[in-house]
């Protein structure tokens, strides 16, 4: 058992008591805002005592919301659980609950300030005792307002729930930053199960406060079941700072809690259920100070004299007029006073104190040292009859002053024989806007000139004091209107149509910016699954097929099929005499560039692929000039192509090493290029450079770094008439280096 709690057993046995007869149901469902999260509405039940239930899942995968009857004590209370919330399913049940914004919970958390109104207070349990995982939402009914337009500034929320992790009762409050008004709730966030209230203070209130408590949840229905504690008498009666204090009465508990003058005491001990003390606290006021008892729901209020750490004069609750004059004396209020009784008549010589010598205190008839007494004659009969005069008060017949009383008393009856004048005291207001009746907490007066004067900010659905509204709901882009639901107000500073998307209108406003792109290449717009997003960092001619445009960058990549020399043919007896055909193909070294073969795609390869490398172009021309190192680049397989050794010839592994330790164009990491790499780059065109201010490539037949079998072979390759020999090793061939 939790310290400080009721048994689960018994708390539970308190909320289905009535086990729901009578009890009316809510029934569920479950919707999705415009692809928001799913939200279910779960069936509750409502009991006789208005209490509502509902079950909570704990595998729900939609948030589960649940609302107090609107017929229940604490209608508009409603509670929102995320997926996931919860970590073992669980009955939930809302009703009213015990005050938690009394007094002596303000003292608790040194508050600092006083309670000036407050909501209904709620208490929300679960069937098992648990605490939440992630925290739901909580909305809870706001205090009563009068105001019109209330900015609810010094609006807090007080707590008292159970922590089961940490097996603790706490009491806390929530400050107006961590609140939401939302549909005339306050909304706050928490994982933890028990009594929520909202209340006003008369100073605004900043932080967050929690401490641990003794004091026990209950429901307003827990609370009336309990014995009421009663505090007969408190001793001494005057009590200075840190002075022990004893009250006795009834029905005490260890949950009770005591304040003293706003602040919380120390020292508190419960010995018995008539008998408990405690410490008085230093307060900073002096004179008749009020000694708040609260437990379980129930508060009594007793007075106390605080008299500080006074000590310089005598403390008196008499007149000035009791107190021997020059005498001076601190009043209840904690002010300095002076008393003005002459006290310093003739006496005996015996010295008598003559500070009783009054005429009360002298009976009727006698005169003693100038003084004539009025104390009638001994009294020994009590008072038997309403009005009677000469009788001794009773507690069935008060003393009663007469005077001003007949006002006081309703018009017919009769009090100590005084027969009343005053009215009779009207009904209770029972329907808003109703005249001549007593107002009570759900009816309260308003002033109705004032509200019928501002009745423009009223919703139209809304009555107050007989006076209906006149504000509506907003539609899109309305004025001097409600905001609520989908419409909620706006800053017009930044509403215009380039800040919002093309085709949505907004506050009577429709956007321009950011259309969805509907074209190759186009900027500024939108992406969709038609045209999507492209890094245009590699988005490069070269890197795309020949024909086909996209991000509107045309490709340049081509696979060339040969093309023809159509000054001979070369099928004069059956084939065309005119137009080239696929038999007219000829090599590179017999026709280049040639003319492409009708219907063969266009091949530009030879005056595109290749391109002069700019590190080795001294004076920017493109072309290979005379004393320059003339290095190109084929853009279909990226690799760079160094001049040729032209007549030099060397064997296979000669041919290597010069081109491993070659340095041309201010280049190194030279190689021997590879049989098909010697292909792609004779497919690609690079015949075009034969001349020896190019790549020098009259010698036409080439080693390449591939091996033929037997390994003693490799591979030569002619880029001329692209044709591949395999020769000894050890034969000599020049070479071209590539990187």
């Amino acid at each position: 058992m939790l310290r400080g709690t009721l048994p689960v057993a018994i708390l539970l046995s308190m909320i289905t008591s009535s086990c729901f007869k009578a009890s009316t149901s809510q029934m569920g469902s479950t919707t999705a805002r415009n692809g928001e999260k799913m939200e279910t509405q779960l069936t509750t039940q409502t009991t006789a005592t208005g209490a509502t239930t509902a079950a909570i899942s704990a595998s729900s995968l939609s948030t589960q919301l649940v609302s107090a009857s609107s017929s229940s004590a604490v209608a508009g209370t409603s509670l929102s659980f995320p997926p996931g919330s919860l970590a073992i399913s669980t009955s939930i049940t809302i009703e009213e609950g015990a005050s938690v914004a009394t007094p002596t919970l303000a003292a608790e958390l040194n508050l600092g300030t006083d309670v000036t109104k407050s909501g209904m207070a709620v208490t929300v349990n679960p069937g098992t005792a648990t605490d939440t995982r992630i925290p739901f939402q909580l909305s809870i009914p706001l205090p009563i307002s009068l105001a019109l337009a209330d900015d609810w500034s010094n609006l807090i929320v007080f707590y008292k729930v159970t922590i089961v992790n940490e097996g603790k009762n706490v009491i806390g409050i929530i400050p107006r930053s961590e609140i939401e008004i939302k549909n005339g709730t306050a909304q706050i966030s928490t994982s933890h199960f028990g009594s929520f209230q909202t209340a006003i203070t008369k100073d605004t209130v900043t932080e967050k406060k929690e401490a641990e408590t003794k004091s026990v949840i209950l429901t307003k229905q827990n609370s009336a079941a309990l014995a009421p504690l009663s505090v007969t008498s408190r001793a001494p009666f005057l009590v200075k700072s840190n002075g022990m204090i004893e009250i006795n009465g009834i029905n005490f508990r260890p949950t009770m809690l005591i304040a003293m003058g706003g602040s919380k005491v120390s020292g508190l001990k419960v010995m018995s259920d008539s008998k408990a003390s405690f410490v008085a606290p230093s307060l900073t006021s002096f004179g008749l100070t009020t000694v708040t008892v609260e437990q379980d729901g129930v508060s009594q209020s007793v007075s106390i004299f605080y008299a500080g750490e006074k000590s310089d004069l005598p403390i008196s609750t008499k007149a000035e007029a009791e107190v021997c004059a020059d005498e001076r004396y601190y009043d209840a209020n904690g002010s300095v006073r002076t008393g003005t009784r002459v006290c310093t008549a003739t006496v005996a010589a015996s010295g008598a104190d003559l500070s009783n010598l009054v005429p009360a205190n002298i009976k009727s008839g006698v005169t003693i040292n100038g003084v004539a007494g009025t104390l009638p004659a001994a009294i020994t009969s009590s008072c038997t009859v309403d009005g009677e005069t000469n009788c001794l008060a009773t507690t069935s017949y008060p003393a009663f002053n007469k005077t001003g009383a007949a006002a006081k008393i309703a018009n017919g009856q009769v009090l100590g024989a005084v027969t009343g004048t005053a009215a009779a005291r009207p009904a209770d207001c029972s329907g808003d806007g109703q005249s001549n009746c007593v107002s009570t907490t759900n009816f309260p007066s308003v002033d109705f000139t004032n509200t019928f004067n501002n009745k423009t900010k009223l919703l139209t659905t809304v009555t107050v004091g007989g006076v209906t509204g006149t504000m509506p709901n907003c539609s899109d882009a309305g004025i001097n209107c409600y905001v609520q639901g989908a419409f909620m107000a706006v800053s017009t500073t930044n509403l215009t149509a380039s800040n919002i998307r093309s085709s949505v209108t907004l506050g009577n406003i429709t956007g321009s910016f950011g259309p969805n792109c509907n074209a190759d290449g186009q900027l500024n717009c939108i992406s969709t699954s038609s045209y999507i997003a492209a890094n245009s960092i590699n988005l490069q001619p070269w890197n795309i097929r020949r024909g086909v445009t996209i991000g509107n960058v045309g490709g340049a990549i081509e696979f060339a099929r040969g093309r023809a020399d159509t000054t001979f043919f070369n099928r004069l007896t059956t084939g065309s005499t005119s137009v080239a055909d696929m038999y007219d193909t000829v090599v590179d070294s017999v026709a280049l560039p040639g003319e492409d073969i009708p219907g063969f795609p266009t091949f530009g390869g030879f005056n595109t692929a290749f391109t002069r490398d700019a590190a080795g172009d001294s004076n920017t021309n493109g072309i290979c000039d005379a004393g320059e190192d003339c290095v190109y680049k084929d853009q279909m397989t990226k690799n760079q192509w160094a001049q040729s050794s032209g007549a030099a010839n060397a064997v296979w592994d000669g041919a290597i090493t010069a081109c491993l330790g070659k340095t041309y164009g201010g280049l190194s990491g030279w190689r021997l290029p590879t049989q098909k790499e010697m292909m792609q780059g004779q497919v690609d065109g690079i015949f075009k450079f034969f001349s020896a201010t190019d790549l020098n490539l009259n010698s036409f037949i080439f080693w390449t770094a591939t091996t033929n079998t037997p390994n003693t072979y490799a591979m030569t390759f002619n880029l001329g008439d692209g044709g591949a020999v395999s020769a000894l090793k050890t034969t000599t061939h020049p070479s071209i280096c590539v990187r």
